[in-house]
């Protein structure tokens, strides 16, 4: 059974970036080797064992992960030197944007117990 102490060891900020833990894995469609998949984002599943109250904020989560995962890709390609100039400030923008939401999303989730 789970425990709200495994759940927020997968909420961690790793689980941002786009990596499986024991409880959430990547769905069998989503190939992190494919640009195109990485810029949809990441697809995720939920353990078939997991509690219900926990599924919920669980696929919340994951919501939110797969757009930052998308929006992160985005900048990764985005800031190479072959896209130029007005790239490069539109991707260090969403940068400083994306480092305010990480902080603001971790805090909200501390403040929480969700994550201990």
């Amino acid at each position: 059974m789970s425990s709200w102490y495994d759940i927020s060891n997968v909420c961690r900020a790793h689980f941002f970036q786009g990596f499986e833990g024991q409880q959430i894995r990547f769905h069998e469609s989503y190939d992190p080797t494919s640009e195109s998949d990485r810029l949809a984002g990441v697809k995720f599943k939920i353990a078939p064992g997991l509690d219900p109250s926990l599924r919920d904020l669980t696929q919340n989560i994951i919501k939110m992960a797969t757009w930052y995962s998308s929006v992160t890709e985005f900048v990764n390609v985005q800031s190479q030197p072959d896209f130029g100039v007005v790239n490069h400030a539109l991707c260090a923008a969403i940068r400083k944007l994306l480092r305010v939401f990480t902080l603001y999303s971790l805090a909200r989730l501390t403040g929480r117990n969700i994550l201990l």
